[in-house]
């Protein structure tokens, strides 16, 4: 006897939204900086952002490495929290800052705040400056410091008012589509840059602890639905069998219908794990056809 078999997905709408074990930190920050344009500050436990007391700009960027979350997932949420580690001594004045999408990749480096506290110290191969992507490259930014529509998207990700050393929290504005979009493009994920909106009015640079502050590190917290897919069947003995990975906290009904006009029965049921796993359903061939769906409960 043959059988056709027909492997497919469905996920209920009501699937229950998961979050991370632990929030993200970045795997790369660093800043880019006006008055030392070909310094690099990559390795130091904070970036700057803002204008100085000088009226020199600095641009802030950190990237998050969004693989823990399963491929196909639907993100819903999320939230970027960065700390203010430092303020300018005199007259800080408080300002909005905006998160802009990166269009273009760049090196974190590891060079430190050597030549002063907030000019970084002189650029090795592959380091992100004001002049350059990657310094000694030739890979430099369209304009320095990065051209808006070019380097960057210019329409704000997200933006938060920042005055006193304390938490911010970036919630709203299209940040769950920037993750999306990553999550989807991973190849396109190249961050965000963290600028003051008005760049014209001093003071308004600010310390934010960077991935190498352990006590002030930036984190991400997002919210999805988990993607099942189901992958490797084979038949074997009489069975069906196929796997597929379950998301952590997350149960899951496996369903079975020998014609997709009739309604569905409950193979089997999966309890929440207390990890994510992968999962093997065997099921006897009974029948010349037999459609299987897995849904998120």
């Amino acid at each position: 006897m043959r059988f056709a078999l027909v492997l497919f997905l469905a996920t209920t709408i009501a699937a229950t939204a998961a979050t991370l074990d632990q929030p993200l930190s970045p795997v790369a920050d660093t800043c880019l900086i006006e008055i030392a344009p070909d310094n690099n500050m990559g390795g130091q436990t904070y970036f700057n952002a803002g204008t100085t007391m000088q009226s020199t700009r600095n641009r802030g960027l950190l990237r998050f490495d969004l693989s823990q979350i399963p491929p196909g997932s639907v993100i819903t949420s999320a939230t970027l929290t960065l700390w203010v580690v430092g303020l300018p001594t005199d007259g800080p004045n408080g300002s909005i800052f905006d998160l802009h999408r990166m269009l273009q990749p760049w090196g974190e480096g590891s060079e430190l705040a050597t030549v002063g506290a907030g000019r970084g110290s002189p650029a090795t191969t592959n380091e992100a400056t004001w002049n350059d992507r990657f310094a000694y490259a030739n890979a430099p930014w369209i304009n320095p410091g990065g051209e808006a529509d070019a380097d960057f998207i210019s329409d704000s990700s997200g933006e938060k008012f920042i005055s006193d050393a304390n938490s911010y929290d970036f919630r709203f504005g299209t940040i769950a589509q920037d993750l999306q979009y990553w999550l989807d493009n991973p190849q396109v994920n190249f961050g965000w840059m963290l600028m003051t909106r008005d760049e014209t009015e001093i003071s308004t640079a600010r310390r934010f602890g960077s991935r190498e502050d352990p006590d002030n590190t930036p984190t991400l917290d997002i919210t999805f639905i988990p993607a099942t897919r189901i992958d490797t069947p084979s038949i074997s003995g009489g069975q069906l069998n196929f796997s597929f990975v379950v998301f952590a906290q997350q149960g899951y009904v496996v369903e079975y219908s020998d014609a997709l006009s009739t309604n569905w029965n409950v193979l089997t049921n999966i309890s929440e794990q207390p990890a994510q796993t992968n999962i093997t359903i065997s099921d006897v061939l009974s029948q010349k056809q037999r459609f299987y769906r897995v849904n998120a409960q």
